[in-house]
Formats: structure tokens, C-alpha cells, sequence
């Protein structure tokens, strides 16, 4: 059973999920700070330029997801 292609593929993609799964709640925690972030810069009037920091990063992460999501699939 251990020499089972299907349970490889399996085991692939369970290890897939998992770092997706990891990528996910650990930019849920940076979105927390980034909130605060956006918080702390509306309330000291620097709003526009950090604001347009946090979304060109908070833009990147669906691209890091697919990016870890594909190298796992390719990998198999």
C-alpha cells in the first residue's frame, strides 16, 4: 500500500493544503496589524501614502497563494 500512486497524490496535496492553510493564518495575523497600521496613520493624518503601501502588499497575497498552491502541484 505504500508504493500506491493515489496515496502519494494524496499525501501531496494534503501537505498543499497545510501550507496554504499556514500562508492563509499567517497574513490573517499581518492583516490584524495592518489594520492597526491603518488605524494609527488615519489618527496621525498620514493615511494616503502608507495606505497605498499596505495595499500594493496586501495585493500580492492571492499571487503568493497561487504561487505555493502551483509549485506544490508541480512538484507531484
Amino acid at each position: 500500500m505504500e508504493d500506491d500512486p493515489l496515496l502519494y497524490v494524496w499525501d501531496s496535496m494534503h501537505r498543499a493544503m497545510q501550507l496554504a492553510l499556514c500562508a492563509v493564518l499567517g497574513r490573517q495575523e499581518e492583516g490584524l496589524i495592518m489594520d492597526q497600521l491603518i488605524s494609527t496613520c488615519k489618527a496621525q493624518g498620514q493615511e494616503s501614502k502608507q495606505r497605498n503601501e499596505l495595499q500594493a502588499d496586501a495585493s500580492c497575497l492571492a499571487a503568493a497563494a497561487l504561487d505555493v498552491m502551483a509549485g506544490e502541484y508541480y512538484c507531484l
